[in-house]
């Protein structure tokens, strides 16, 4: 969601208007040689290829929906024949070993940083990253009749999250409600982590990110671009093998898209998710890559 914002915010600015009517085949073109030549992303560097064919998938489908005749908002899509196709490809990461993750619990499990403690935890056991859960509020766990419920959600941050399918809400696994409700029950109703100055646009992201990637060095733990995220792929990795056919459940759980269907908070029921997450054991993490 955050993605595609960025994208027309950044046809906005190039066009100078919000007119979409206003945007023709030589105006589209030059707004892709822009999306390749100019550090238009965050930290003034130039988008990556993969991001500038997703920011342009994204305004082409805009525009072809706007042209349905249904709709008939806009005549024509210029966009229509204004396509490009990355070159170079975002690198897979490695997941962890069961080593390494059973050792970066139980060292989450005595650092003094709770910015530290509580994300290792909840990504280890949940497939969450970094920003869903240090962004997140201490409002956004509730408990309920099937556990403690972890609710990453718009409401209650500041940073939006990364697409429509992210939003979600699942039981934390049973190996972990503990050291959560713990933590919780040391801070006031805010963010969840009170401890940290966020930056300009409201995050904390970033300087958690610091903390996290040097306790992961400090374990002796050596991986290549967002190390945390790596907690990502070794979930996924285990939820595929306790539940191979379930594929609706498996990306609700991690947020990703099924066939195209958005979020739906009832989609799948906390009863059945409470099962599945406690599921996910040590036997099931024989953490591979995905």
């Amino acid at each position: 969601m955050l993605n595609c914002q960025h994208a027309f915010e950044l046809l906005e600015k190039f066009a100078g208007h919000d007119n979409a009517a206003g945007i023709d085949y030589p105006k589209a073109g030059d707004f892709l040689d822009c999306l390749l030549t100019t550090p238009v992303a965050r930290g003034g560097k130039k988008l990556s290829e993969p991001s500038v064919e997703k920011y342009l998938s994204y305004i082409r489908y805009a525009y072809e929906v706007a042209c349905m005749p249904r709709f008939r908002k806009l005549e024509t899509n210029p966009f229509e024949k204004v396509h490009f196709t990355a070159t170079e490809q975002q690198s897979r990461q490695d997941g962890f070993s069961m080593a390494e993750t059973a050792l970066m619990i139980a060292e989450a499990r005595k650092s003094d940083k709770p910015h530290v403690r509580i994300p290792v935890l909840i990504a280890a056991y949940s497939g969450a990253v970094r920003g869903e859960i240090v962004d997140s509020s201490s409002r956004d766990f509730e408990e309920t009749e099937h556990g403690l419920v972890f609710h990453i959600r718009e409401t209650n941050r500041a940073v939006g999250l990364k697409t429509d399918y992210r939003p979600r809400r699942f039981p934390l696994h049973s190996a972990i409600v503990e050291d959560v409700r713990q933590y919780l029950s040391t801070i006031p109703k805010g963010p969840l982590f009170p401890q940290l100055t966020p930056d300009s646009e409201g995050s904390v992201s970033h300087r958690a990110g610091r903390d996290l990637i040097e306790f992961i060095k400090g374990c002796g733990i050596d991986r290549k671009g967002e190390k945390f995220h790596c907690h990502r792929h070794t979930f996924k990795t285990a939820l595929r093998r306790v539940l191979p056919r379930d594929e609706e459940t498996r990306n609700y759980i991690t947020g990703h898209a099924t066939k195209g269907v958005a979020a739906d908070y009832g989609r799948v029921p906390l009863a059945t998710l409470r099962e599945v997450m406690d599921m996910v054991d040590s036997d099931a993490m024989k953490w591979e890559l995905v």
